[in-house]
């Protein structure tokens, strides 16, 4: 989904878009045939016959060893007591909880969830006051750089990748592809989240159990309004998305 930060600006950017054919890298890296489930790795080469036919142009692979970096996504999720709280401060008292711990005690968490959300309950630090502060900064620099590099010398609209490498599991279920796993797996997320970027998803097909899955689009800054056009584009020609069943 969008950053909301720049959805003011995409909708005033959609009708000034250059002429230009739009263009793309395939992050092959991210969707391994040994690191995917076979149906999303179908349904992402019929996403990329899609992009092809609509006209976009597409870098098949996108080479970037960027993506081979390891890092410990773990050191952000623990500002999450602090997200949540600062979210629910926003409504006030209309926000059914103002803690996360009273939301681990209301009875309504999965039993799944809770050793890991009582962990990140009790983190002390504030997220300006991590002791791993600098090493995130510097991991975030990073990516940042190679991404913008990327983007821009190669005239790229966008990188795209499945948004998650397995199918969604029920909420509370175990992953029958990487059992022990906390659903959802597989996940691409990351690199927005990281670096800052925009980025949307878009429908890239289904499994045979009528599972969604999604395409990520993710730009440079200030770029969101050529993101939704590329995932107009996109849709029109891919036609994945199935209006739901109730």
């Amino acid at each position: 989904m969008l950053f909301r930060s720049g959805e003011t600006r995409a909708k005033q950017e959609i009708g000034h878009m250059p002429s230009r054919p739009m263009r793309v890298g395939m992050v092959r890296h991210l969707a391994q045939p040994h690191e995917s489930d076979p149906q999303v790795v179908d349904a992402l080469e019929n996403a990329l016959a899609a992009l092809r036919e609509s006209g976009v142009e597409v870098v098949d692979p996108l080479e970037a060893g960027i993506f081979s970096v390891q890092f410990n996504a773990r050191l952000w999720y623990m500002r999450f007591r602090h997200d949540i709280e600062s979210y629910l401060a926003d409504y006030g008292d209309a926000a059914p909880h103002a803690t996360l711990r009273s939301i681990l005690d209301s009875g309504m968490v999965h039993p799944r969830y809770k050793d890991n959300l009582n962990s990140l309950d009790a983190w002390p630090h504030l997220p300006a006051a991590h002791p791993n502060l600098n090493d995130m900064d510097r991991v975030r620099d990073r990516f940042r750089a190679v991404f913008a590099d990327l983007l821009t010398r190669l005239e790229l609209d966008a990188m795209v990748f499945p948004t998650f490498r397995f199918p969604p599991v029920e909420n509370g279920g175990v992953p029958t592809t990487q059992a022990g796993e906390i659903p959802p797996i597989g996940s691409n997320n990351y690199y927005a989240a990281l670096t800052g970027f925009p980025a949307l998803s878009v429908p890239m097909g289904y499994t045979q159990d009528g599972l969604p899955l999604g395409l990520q689009m993710l730009g440079l800054p200030h770029t969101e309004g050529r993101l939704v056009q590329l995932a107009s584009v996109y849709q029109r020609s891919a036609s994945a998305r199935r209006s739901p069943t109730l």
